[in-house]
């Protein structure tokens, strides 16, 4: 099985890792899968979507930006996967065993010297009598030079020793700003990990405002329709209502006018309330006759006897007389005329 390391040398020259460099190659970056460090939610599910993913790829590399990765266990049937990362690792609460994350730093050994993360080297094996590194490790001396190759060296160094001089001098000018340049770099490694968390929840946030908008655009439409409707309702009302005023107005005015007649009728009943000669009550008997008197009122003549007939005097007031008396004025006919024709 190839070490990391070898692994890794198929895609890119190990002297050229770095966490942008790789980024820009195939190979399988969990960040690219939603993976967050520094979060306190499990990156379980984003990591084993990016193992799947190296796996269908034929990789056997999956990359780790920098940061801590909280999760307490992964699949462990891909146990052909090897994990990169630069400068990352997983919280204590990874319960697990079967996968480490190895550093960039740490594959990235030649010739038996080691690179750190700041970019100084070490010995980590081998024959030091040609070589020494100083107790910093930003130098590299040459302690010892095979004898037949010394005069060639001397030589070359002569004619390289002014353009040393100034790579020398420059070099020890942009050291500081490479320094500056590689903490720009592992900071906007970080930031870039949170910008894209950030735009994954930016996305699905949304997608939530563009089905509420479209929820929002079907509620106004119901909305303009009532508006609409309650518009022609409305319009109708004003005008039953302008109707109504002008009748108003007309009953308004029938009402001022008829105040004087129900005056004068107010009047008139109560002159027959308390004007008892024209009160009806005169009537006490069934039988009695009301009639037109020569008062100009109402008079009562009391019902007849028996054997009485109704007689009217040459002023037209009605009588009550005997049958017998009115038989010495007319014979039977007459009298019979007389009834019947009213006299």
């Amino acid at each position: 099985m190839p070490t990391p390391k070898e692994e890794l040398s198929k895609y890119i020259e190990t002297s050229e890792m770095s966490t942008g460099y790789i980024e820009q190659t195939d190979i399988i970056s969990v960040g690219r899968y939603g993976a967050v460090a520094g979060s306190t939610e499990s990156q379980a599910a984003t990591i084993e979507s990016a193992m799947s993913a190296a796996i269908n790829q034929g990789s056997q590399l999956v990359f780790f930006p920098v940061g801590d990765y909280h999760t307490t266990a992964l699949s462990t049937n891909q146990e052909s996967l090897k994990f990169i990362g630069d400068q990352a690792s997983f919280t204590t609460s990874y319960s697990g065993s079967t996968y480490v994350i190895h550093q960039i730093y740490d594959i990235n050994t030649i010739n038996n010297l080691v690179a750190s993360s700041s970019g100084n080297v070490s010995f980590v094996s081998g024959d030091t009598s040609l070589l020494t590194v100083d107790s910093t490790g930003s130098t590299i001396t040459l302690t010892a030079l095979e004898s037949t190759n010394i005069t060639t060296l001397q030589s070359t160094a002569a004619s390289f020793t002014t353009s040393i001089s100034a790579l020398y001098e420059a070099t020890s000018s942009n050291s500081g700003r490479l320094t500056v340049v590689e903490a720009d770099v592992s900071s906007h490694a970080t930031r870039l990990t949170a910008v894209e968390a950030d735009v994954s929840s930016h996305a699905t946030r949304l997608t939530a405002v563009e089905a509420d908008v479209s929820s929002h655009a079907t509620r106004l439409t119901a909305v303009e329709a009532d508006v609409s409707s309650h518009a022609t309702r409305l319009t109708n009302l004003e005008s039953t209502v302008a109707s109504h005023t002008t009748s108003i107005t007309r009953l308004y005015d029938a009402t001022s006018s008829n105040a004087g007649l129900i005056t004068t009728l107010q009047t008139d009943l109560n002159t027959h309330t308390t004007d008892t000669s024209k009160h009806l009550t005169i009537m006490t008997t069934p039988g009695d006759i009301i009639y037109y008197s020569t008062d100009s009122a109402p008079a009562r003549l009391a019902k007849g006897a028996a054997n009485q007939v109704l007689v009217t005097s040459v002023n037209g007031v009605p009588a009550w007389d005997d049958i017998t008396s009115v038989s010495t004025e007319f014979d039977g006919i007459e009298l019979l005329a007389w009834m019947l024709g009213g006299g």
